[in-house]
């Protein structure tokens, strides 16, 4: 009888709390802000991303009309290289479905192109005046990536600009505008 009592007491304080605790363990956890990278922002005003993101500030690399360089491939990394949560190195870096199949064969999984969009529309401060095409997976310094073009309708400050999202992670990464 004395056990009855005591699991009546102590259930309904647990039923409680289950049911207000279920729907944060349904949902994901927000990104904590230290895991989030500073995003290389290469040709853009900084002032598209939104004021939690930081940005570092980096020059374009000049357009190169030689094609008799030795080794094409290093030409196009960009300084300072990102970081992301997946690297593949030995992928060709705009084939996309080398790319899937090299997460395949090592078992990774990667966020949705809808997350990647969403992801970028929520880091740009004009994402609400920008269009955006469909996110290209990409190596980006042998960091796996969707790629996003938006462009900013009616122009002004970046009217093109493309967003690199971790795709691993969701993370942004790079911004780069023409």
């Amino acid at each position: 009888m004395m056990t009855i009592l005591l699991l009546r007491h102590w259930a309904a304080p647990l039923l409680v709390a289950s049911a207000l605790l279920t729907p944060f363990a349904a949902s994901a956890l927000p990104a904590r802000a230290a895991d989030q990278p500073v995003v290389r922002s290469v040709g853009c005003s900084p002032d598209s991303l939104r004021a939690s993101l930081k940005a570092l500030v980096v020059a374009p690399l000049p357009e190169s009309d030689d094609e008799s360089d030795a080794d094409e491939s290093a030409s196009d990394e960009q300084q300072p290289a990102i970081k992301g949560s997946i690297e593949l190195r030995g992928v060709n870096e705009d084939d996309s479905k080398a790319i899937a199949a090299a997460l395949a064969a090592r078992t990774l999984t990667i966020i949705t192109p809808a997350d990647a969009t969403a992801a970028a529309k929520a880091a740009l401060v004009d994402a609400d005046q920008r269009s955006f095409k469909k996110p290209g997976l990409e190596l980006e310094n042998s960091q796996a990536v969707w790629s996003i073009e938006t462009t900013l309708k009616g122009g002004g400050t970046n009217p093109n600009l493309e967003v690199k999202v971790d795709a691993g992670n969701g993370n942004i990464l790079s911004i780069e505008c023409d």
